[in-house]
């Protein structure tokens, strides 16, 4: 998975995305890659780490082991003490369509509440632009519930902005300016299952939808025994 932003690479599987649907932005950097990749980290001081990754990638149509090509990378900034990291991405597509694709992203882990905040901005050139704010509170502080600490409540607020001149290359992005809000409740009854289910809100200037997803994960897991 191609390390631009924080959304494909992190928090695509199921399992872990706090809500089901993906952000509006998201079909823009939805991509893998092949080729060859670059990591590396470094500690700037005692509470903050710098963090790069560069890669290249060339074009592969398989349906199994697809690939895009282009090229790019993403640096960010994790500051220990609050619990956030600062990144920021580029990505040159260097296949049919040539263009730029930038992006921001922050994360802030809430030391001493069970909340998570992440944000992320999209910008290309020919594609649009947009943005995502997600909250997530896990509710194991809230009572001595079972239910309740094995609980989340997740909102996001999403905007996306239409190119000038009508795009063609992804069909999956909207074709108008788009607002989306969205609410969530996740339930873990086990380590291994999760319940969710979420309403948003999707206007635009010729609709307004609303879309209900339900939605069951089972994770599998193995134990070696000695």
């Amino acid at each position: 998975m191609t390390p631009f932003g924080i959304y494909k690479e992190r928090l695509d599987p199921q399992w872990v995305r706090n809500l089901f649907e993906e952000p509006l932005m998201f079909p823009v950097n939805d991509n893998s890659s092949i080729g060859a990749m670059v990591r590396g980290s470094a500690h700037l001081s005692q509470d903050v780490k710098l963090n790069l990754a560069a890669y290249y990638s060339g074009s592969e149509g398989n349906l199994q082991i697809a690939g895009e090509k282009q090229m790019g990378g993403r640096a960010s900034l994790f500051f220990g003490g609050p619990r956030v990291e600062v990144g920021a991405s580029y990505s040159r597509k260097l296949g049919d369509d040539r263009f730029n694709v930038a992006g921001a992203d922050f994360v802030w882990n809430v030391r001493r509440r069970p909340l998570d905040v992440r944000g992320e901005y999209v910008w290309a050139n020919v594609l649009g632009r947009g943005f995502g704010l997600e909250g997530a509170w896990r509710l194991s502080q809230a009572s001595s519930n079972r239910f309740l600490r094995r609980s989340q409540i997740v909102g996001r607020v999403e905007r996306y902005g239409a190119p000038g001149t009508p795009q063609d290359i992804d069909e999956e992005l909207p074709a108008l300016n788009t607002n989306r809000y969205t609410a969530g409740f996740n339930y873990w009854p086990s380590d291994s299952v999760k319940f969710a289910v979420a309403y948003g809100r999707q206007l635009d200037t010729s609709q307004s939808l609303g879309v209900w997803t339900l939605g069951v994960v089972y994770r599998f897991t193995w134990v070696k025994g000695e």
